[in-house]
């Protein structure tokens, strides 16, 4: 079956989610209030879409009428939004199949492409696409689409705000020129049909229902008597980290929450035993006591650890 080729860019606009007034009671008034530069940046998404997508001459724009933006519709609590600029965005070729955009300089939180509303393999196989995402960010020098998030090679790292999604995929920026992003640790799945919490939907969580839903994870295998000791969420599935290798997979869930469910066995971790680096107190700090560990840099995903004993 062939891939279906993307659409071209034809239109850039920054916009703003469209708030209708209230009706207001009889006798009640409020004093209007200018918000600071930093909070109506934050609400502003930037679009890319192929012409004719929306009307020239409509201002505010119906993200309902057109699939292409199902995905980002979360930023457009009304399912509308305010046209604040509206530009072609115009390219230019040092040679062939190299275009360079040029886009401005984008400092906008959210980037939000028309022809992307899933995550497949189809973006990776347009250049031209990939080309406006990574001239979008001017010190960037490759530009890559990861299992959940997209993947930026840098010189310097750009300037400060860094884009919080685009495409509705959560970005990832680097300066070292071998990491490739951040991969899941997906190493093994379920032997079991089982599925568990299927009435619930726990893909694409916001932080604060995370603990909420991720409880669901940790009262099965404590019913279950299976001991783990990490639970990663990876907004559509798990790793969980079992502490015993004997323990048999066919036993423990392939879903939880509609969220497949992926193991990894503690020894795998790299972690020291806790009953053999017990980590103590310094009862007399001196000034010579500094911390020279190396940190690993934070990858996307959210990690709740449980470890048995005593601290």
């Amino acid at each position: 079956m062939a891939m279906a080729s993307a659409p071209e860019i034809d239109e850039a606009l920054i916009v703003t989610p469209h708030m209708p007034k209230p009706e207001k009671s009889p006798g009640t008034t409020k004093r209007k209030v200018t918000p600071s530069s930093e909070l109506s940046s934050q609400s502003k998404s930037f679009i890319l879409s192929p012409y004719g997508t929306f009307s020239s001459e409509r201002t505010v724009l119906r993200l309902g009428d057109s699939p292409l933006f199902e995905l980002s519709m979360r930023l457009f609590p009304s399912g509308e939004a305010v046209i604040n600029k509206r530009t072609p965005p115009k390219t230019t070729h040092t040679h062939p199949g190299s275009p360079e955009s040029s886009l401005p300089g984008i400092q906008i939180p959210h980037l939000v492409i028309s022809f992307f509303y899933s995550i497949s393999g189809r973006i990776g196989s347009s250049p031209r696409i990939l080309s406006y995402c990574t001239a979008s960010f001017r010190t960037q020098k490759r530009c890559g689409l990861m299992a959940i998030s997209w993947c930026f090679g840098s010189g310097p790292c750009r300037r400060k705000p860094w884009p919080i999604t685009i495409a509705g995929v959560q970005p990832y920026f680097t300066i070292d020129p071998n990491d490739e992003g951040p991969f899941p640790p997906i190493k093994r799945s379920s032997k079991s049909p089982l599925s568990v919490s299927a009435e619930i939907n726990a893909t694409n969580l916001p932080p604060a229902k995370l603990t909420m839903h991720s409880s669901c994870v940790f009262d099965f295998f404590a019913k279950s008597e299976i001991s783990i000791t990490e639970v990663q969420y990876w907004n559509n599935f798990f790793i969980i980290v079992l502490e015993n290798e004997d323990t048999d997979l066919a036993e423990v869930p392939c879903a939880i929450g509609r969220c497949n469910c992926f193991y990894l066995f503690e020894k795998e971790m790299g972690r020291p035993k806790f009953n053999k680096f017990r980590a103590c107190r310094i009862r007399n700090l001196t000034g010579d006591a500094v911390d020279n560990s190396e940190y690993d840099i934070l990858r996307p995903g959210f990690t709740e650890t449980r470890v048995g004993g005593d601290c």
